[in-house]
């Protein structure tokens, strides 16, 4: 009978021969000799040199324009920001010298001591366990398990690029409250949100007056009382009510701290295009890193004619995003009101028209409720109320919704390295990040959680979106953005694959299922009923 450590030390050797064989330096071929020239052998030709960027079209659109600018390096050291938008894709990287998948394989084993390698059971084969995940590296059948204790996974990276804008990770404070003044702005900064979208302004905040209360919540299960986990919210907020002037100098405050953190501007105006340029020209000169336009507030402003009232007509949506990213200088994402049937729509309008992305979704028209013992709505105002918009986790659905709808159109449609999306709608977990990321999304908005859970929200998100990527062994965003897109497709379809399914089904069943089943009679149709072709 062979001990228990007599069978351990021929494990180890065993182990030590294979561990040499993968790390083996795999040595050149020699080189061959030259074959003799021939009369109609030609000498090969020099390969050109691979121009340093892609041809680009004389006519570029204003789109093209802005995101090239926001890419290429500022031509001088003046704080003077360039007037136009190009298009240029940012150079590769340089390939990694000698690597390859199964020598990033072989050095991650050989540099485990044997200490680390640890037989399993003797009798059954094993499996390989290693921490972290060598992408596009050969599937091992190695029979032992590696616990590498010092080797452990690259952390997840969080961080984003969007429309050339880099943020440490994709959560964006939404426009709304949590970005109403420099103070709670600053907040955010420090407490590390990937970049800032500030409360709309518009020209004249004279114009614009506030009511309170203003919200109204939905609580589970309470029929009324305070006691329900709150899962919706309604507010009747208007766009913000401090003057332009206070504002434009808190973006310039808050960008002068933070030159390194993207800060974006959100506008709304009427219908007037003096109107819009001179808005965009004022904020744009406030040095922030990209605009989102408003085109989605479903109260209180579609009674002058803005918000909802130009997202829901594609057509004054398309001249008003013209005036827009004719003007703007940098990157322009067009904010999508969901109270509208197909949501692609608009979302199609505003990318050609110009801009750079699409955020969606905004809030939905909504009555919160009555109150049953003063039979007067939510939230009252002097005994009256107004329908607005609705928020929180409730609707994260229909967000996910409109937000594939939005995806698939661009997919489609769009160069997805050119455009970027924007998902909004009920997050509070890093679940409903990734839920959005995994139908395509490049970030993910919140505003009405950060009102619930405060700044420090983003701290349990990133955590959370990190254990997520963890899980799956994906190292960057993108690994995993718009994974699950594909797997939707029409009902129509649903039911001709579910039908084919069943067909299948029923085939394999009717072949035999044990030698016992064979008959003399029918042995030709039972041999036919289990081949495959």
């Amino acid at each position: 009978m062979v001990e228990p450590q007599q069978k351990s030390m021929a494990f180890i050797n065993n182990m030590h021969s294979q561990l040499r064989e993968i790390t083996k330096p795999t040595l050149p071929a020699p080189p061959s000799e030259p074959a003799p020239a021939t009369a109609s052998s030609k000498p090969p030709s020099p390969r050109a040199a691979p121009p340093l960027e892609p041809p680009l079209s004389t006519a570029i659109s204003p789109a093209q324009r802005r995101l090239r600018q926001a890419r290429e390096p500022p031509l001088s050291t003046s704080a003077t920001r360039p007037t136009q938008r190009h298009l240029a894709r940012p150079a590769p990287l340089p390939p990694a010298q000698n690597a390859s998948p199964r020598s990033a394989a072989a050095k991650r084993m050989a540099s485990l001591s044997m200490t680390q390698i640890r037989a399993g059971n003797w009798s059954s084969g094993f499996g390989l366990n290693l921490a972290g995940k060598v992408q596009g590296g050969p599937t091992s059948r190695v029979g032992f398990k590696v616990f590498a204790s010092e080797t452990q996974a690259t952390e997840p990276d969080l961080s984003v690029t969007v429309n050339g804008l880099h943020m440490p990770n994709p959560f964006v404070i939404g426009s709304g409250p949590p970005g109403t003044n420099y103070t709670v702005m600053k907040r955010a900064f420090d407490e590390g949100w990937g970049a800032v979208i500030a409360k709309t302004v518009s020209l004249d905040a004279a114009k614009v007056i506030n009511v309170t209360p203003r919200y109204a919540r939905l609580r589970a299960g309470a029929n009324g009382s305070a006691k329900g986990e709150i899962i919706g919210w309604e507010n009747i907020e208007l766009i913000s009510d401090r003057p332009l002037e206070t504002m434009l100098k808190e973006f310039k405050q808050l960008k002068e701290e933070y030159p390194d953190r993207i800060l974006i501007g959100s506008i709304m105006e009427e219908y007037n295009k003096a109107a819009w340029e001179e808005l965009i020209d004022r904020v744009e000169q406030t040095g922030v890193d990209a605009l989102e336009i408003n085109f989605s507030c479903p109260h209180g402003m579609p009674e002058r004619k803005m918000g909802a009232a130009v997202g829901q007509d594609c057509a004054l949506l398309e001249e008003v995003c013209g005036w827009i990213n004719a003007k703007a200088t940098i990157p322009v994402w067009a904010k999508m009101t969901p109270n509208i049937t197909d949501i692609s729509q608009p979302a199609r309008v505003a990318l050609s028209s110009g801009s750079e992305g699409v955020s969606a979704i905004n809030t939905i028209m909504s009555v919160m409720g009555i109150n049953l013992n003063t039979l007067r709505p939510e939230p009252c105002v002097e005994g009256y109320s107004t329908p607005g918009g609705y928020s929180a986790r409730a609707v994260h659905p229909i967000a996910l919704g409109k937000v594939m709808s939005i995806a698939k159109m661009m997919k489609q449609e769009f160069d997805s390295e050119n455009y970027s999306l924007s998902a909004i709608g009920g997050v509070e977990t890093g679940g409903d990040a990734a839920e959005f990321i995994l139908l395509g999304a490049n970030t993910v908005q919140v505003c009405t959680g950060v009102m619930m859970h405060g700044y420090g929200l983003v701290n349990k998100l990133c955590l959370e979106l990190k254990d997520f990527m963890k899980k799956h062994n994906f190292t960057s965003i993108e690994d995993f953005r718009g994974a699950s897109l594909e797997y939707f497709t029409t009902y129509t379809e649903l039911v001709r694959r579910q039908q084919e399914a069943i067909q299948k089904r029923k085939a394999i069943k009717k072949g035999l299922q044990s030698d016992k089943d064979w008959t003399g009679d029918g042995f030709v149709k039972e041999s036919e009923s289990m081949v495959s072709n």
